[in-house]
C-alpha cells in the first residue's frame, strides 16, 4: 500500500443533519488533490443517527480507506480528535469540524504547508460579514485577545476547528494536553508555541453554517473559557520557566560545578555526585543512558568505569557543555542525543542502566517520563533517579518567592515536582517499576533505585 500523505480525523457529535453532504465535499476536494489519504471518523457518543450515517458512508465507499472509532461515552471534542490522531498513519494528520464553516478546499493548502516544513498548519478565520453571527465574531476576537495577553503568545487564532500537524511531532505533544473538551484547541496550540514548533497560520474565509444548531452559550462559555485560561496560565508557569531556563541559562547552571559557582550549591552537588556514583555498578558490557545529562558529570563517571553511554538532553547548549566534559574519552564509547525525555531516540529494551539526576524535578508529566524509561530499559535493568522530597526543611525555597531567590542567588531554576515516599511508590507502580531502595539525601531529595 502506498504511503499515506494525509490522515483526516472527523470528530462527530450529533452531526447527522450535515454529515453526509459535508463528507461528499471533502471527498471531492481530496480526490482532486492527488494526496493518498485516509478518513478517520470519531463519534463521541452521538444521540442521533450519526453512527448509522457513518456506517452507510463506509459501506458505500469500499474503495476508500475509512476507519471508525465509536466512543462508549461522551469524552469531549479534544479527546475525540486525540483518539483519531493516535491511530493515524499519515505523514500529515489533521481534523476539520464537519459543519465546514471553513470550506474543505483549504485542506490541501494546510497539508502542503506541513509537507514543506511546518509542524502545525492552522486556519486563521477571516469573517464574512453576517449580521446573525456578529456575536460569534466579537466572542472569537475577544477570546484570542485574552489568549495573547494572558499567555503571552503571538498566535492569531487558536480555536478554529481546522488544524493539521506533522504526525511524528504532534504525537508526543497530545500526551501532555490535559483538556478533553473544547479548550483542547487552545492548549494544543499554546503548547506547540512554547515548545518551539513551527506554526503556519493560513487565512481562510469563515462563514457560519446556520443549518447546524449551535451549542455555544455566550455568557456561560465565556466565563468557563476565562477560568480555564487563568488556570492554564497558573499551572504551566513553573513548567515554562523551568523549560526556558535550560535553553537560556544553561551555562549559568554549569557554573555550579566550577570554582566560580556558589560554594553551598557546589558542596551539595559534590556530595550528591559521590553518593550516586557509589550506586552506579557497571562493566564493559553495560549499555547506559544518562537522561538529562546536563554538564555530563555522571556520563563521565560511567565512561571511566567502562560502560558505553548515551547522554541525552533537550538543551543543545547543555549537550555542548557535556561534550566538553567528556573530552579525552573515546568518542566511540558515547553518543550525545538531543531530545525530550518523553520521547527518547532509542529502541525498546536497550539499556542495562538508566541514570537521571536532577531531571524529574522539572518535567511536566512524570508518568510519561517513567513510562518512556520503562520502554528503553532491559528486563531487570536498573534505574537511578532523584526527585525533590516533600516535607523538606527547604520548603520555603520551593515557593514562588523562593524560586526567584534561588535563581538570583544560586542560579537554579524553579522546581515543578515535589513528592513524598508514598507518592513515589505509586508513581513507580503506575509505570510498572519495582522499587529496590530509596533514601533521603540531606533531607531535601530522594535518591531512588528501581528495576524493570
Amino acid at each position: 500500500m502506498a504511503n499515506i500523505d494525509l490522515s483526516l480525523v472527523i470528530p462527530c457529535y450529533n452531526e447527522g443533519p450535515v454529515l453526509e453532504s459535508s463528507v461528499k465535499r471533502i471527498f471531492e476536494v481530496l480526490d482532486n488533490s492527488r494526496f493518498c489519504y485516509e478518513i478517520i471518523f470519531v463519534d463521541d457518543y452521538s444521540r442521533d443517527d450519526t453512527r448509522d450515517i457513518i456506517e452507510d458512508i463506509i459501506r458505500h465507499n469500499p474503495d476508500r480507506k475509512i476507519t471508525k472509532i465509536f466512543h462508549k461515552k461522551n469524552e469531549g471534542r479534544g479527546q475525540a480528535v486525540s483518539s483519531g490522531i493516535r491511530i493515524a498513519g499519515g505523514e500529515v494528520v489533521g481534523f476539520v469540524d464537519i459543519d465546514l464553516e471553513i470550506h474543505a478546499h483549504y485542506i490541501p493548502s494546510c497539508v502542503l504547508a506541513v509537507k514543506k516544513g511546518a509542524d502545525v498548519a492552522v486556519a486563521r478565520r477571516i469573517y464574512k460579514f453576517q449580521f446573525r453571527s456578529i456575536h460569534r465574531y466579537i466572542m472569537s476576537k475577544g477570546y484570542i485577545f485574552l489568549v495573547r495577553k494572558l499567555l503571552n503568545v503571538s498566535l492569531r487564532d487558536t480555536e478554529t476547528g481546522f488544524k493539521f500537524f506533522n504526525r511524528k511531532k504532534i504525537l508526543p505533544l497530545i500526551s501532555k494536553v490535559r483538556a478533553k473538551g473544547w479548550f483542547w484547541d487552545t492548549e494544543i496550540m499554546v503548547r506547540a508555541y512554547f515548545y518551539g514548533y513551527k506554526i503556519k497560520e493560513i487565512p481562510c474565509l469563515y462563514q457560519r453554517n446556520f443549518n447546524k444548531r449551535s451549542t455555544v452559550n455566550g455568557i456561560t462559555d465565556s466565563i468557563y473559557y476565562f477560568i480555564r485560561l487563568v488556570n492554564f496560565k497558573r499551572c504551566n508557569m513553573k513548567n515554562r520557566l523551568s523549560r526556558n531556563y535550560w535553553y537560556s541559562e544553561s551555562r549559568l547552571y554549569s557554573k555550579s560545578y566550577s570554582d566560580r559557582g556558589n560554594i553551598f550549591v557546589r558542596r551539595f552537588l559534590e556530595r550528591r555526585k559521590a553518593c550516586i556514583a557509589g550506586l552506579m555498578h557497571v562493566n564493559k558490557e553495560t549499555e547506559a543512558v544518562d537522561v538529562g545529562c546536563g554538564t555530563g558529570v555522571f556520563s563521565k563517571i560511567l565512561l571511566e568505569r567502562g560502560a558505553r553511554v548515551t547522554a541525552v538532553d533537550y538543551s543543545k547548549d547543555m549537550l555542548g557543555i557535556c561534550e566538553n566534559e567528556l573530552k579525552g574519552l573515546s568518542k566511540a564509547d558515547y553518543s550525545l542525543v538531543n531530545c525530550d525525555a518523553t520521547s527518547l531516540r532509542a529502541p525498546d529494551n536497550k539499556f542495562g542502566l538508566l541514570v537521571s539526576v536532577g531531571l524529574l524535578d522539572y518535567v511536566e508529566d512524570m508518568d510519561l517520563v517513567l513510562k518512556e524509561f520503562y520502554r528503553v530499559v532491559k528486563s531487570h535493568g536498573r534505574m537511578i533517579f532523584t526527585v525533590p522530597k516533600k516535607s523538606s526543611p527547604f520548603f520555603l525555597l520551593r515557593s514562588t518567592i523562593g524560586n526567584h531567590i534561588k535563581k538570583k542567588i544560586f542560579g537554579l531554576p524553579p522546581i515543578v515536582n515535589i513528592l513524598s515516599k508514598s507518592e513515589i511508590e505509586c508513581l513507580l507502580a503506575r509505570a510498572g517499576l519495582t522499587l529496590t531502595n530509596i533514601r533521603s539525601f540531606y533531607m531535601t531529595m530522594w535518591i531512588v533505585q528501581c528495576k524493570k
